[in-house]
């Protein structure tokens, strides 16, 4: 928290370092099935929200046409169907749009 702070409010983002990772997202990404799924109550309308409501509230603004921006290359087309949503749960799902 004191560092996010230190960042937005004092340099704004032009740190003179950069924090290591070690491994990429895909090397630490682990099968859904070690997981307990999460069972998330329904929006209340006055402390939660539904996904449409919270993205408009957010001041995020993509086109209602806007293509995606992520693409999935030709060769890998069937990695989806067949790796990511069997063995992962489809996290690309939570992606942006």
């Amino acid at each position: 928290l004191m560092y996010n702070g230190l960042a937005t409010h004092i340099t704004k983002g032009r740190e003179p370092w950069t924090l290591d990772h070690t491994h990429t997202d895909a090397e630490t990404t682990k099968p859904a099935s070690e997981f307990t799924p999460k069972e998330y109550p329904a929006p209340d309308g006055k402390l939660t929200f539904d996904l449409l409501t919270n993205l408009q509230r957010s001041g995020t603004y993509h086109a209602d046409d806007q293509p995606a921006h992520l693409r999935i290359k030709p060769e890998c087309a069937d990695i989806p169907k067949t790796t990511s949503l069997q063995v992962f749960g489809g996290p690309e799902q939570r992606f942006c749009p």
